[in-house]
């Protein structure tokens, strides 16, 4: 379906991996019941989902530039 619509293999990657990082941060703010703690215990979460993310995002970025 998404190749006979015309949608580039990127937006679709792209797509996905948002969908996966907003995965990432619901299942620790529901799953691993963070969702009460503030502060910075909530930092090392978010940043162990953004630093694989844009590392991805960037290779997927690399061929195109």
């Amino acid at each position: 379906m998404i190749g006979k619509s015309g949608i580039s293999g990127f937006h679709v990657a792209f797509l996905v991996l948002l969908f996966a990082l907003l995965k990432g941060l619901l299942i620790g703010d529901y799953f691993m019941g963070l969702r009460s703690i503030r502060g910075p215990w909530r930092w090392p979460i978010i940043i162990w989902l953004l630093v694989p993310g844009s590392l991805i995002t960037w290779a997927f970025l690399l061929p195109y530039e």
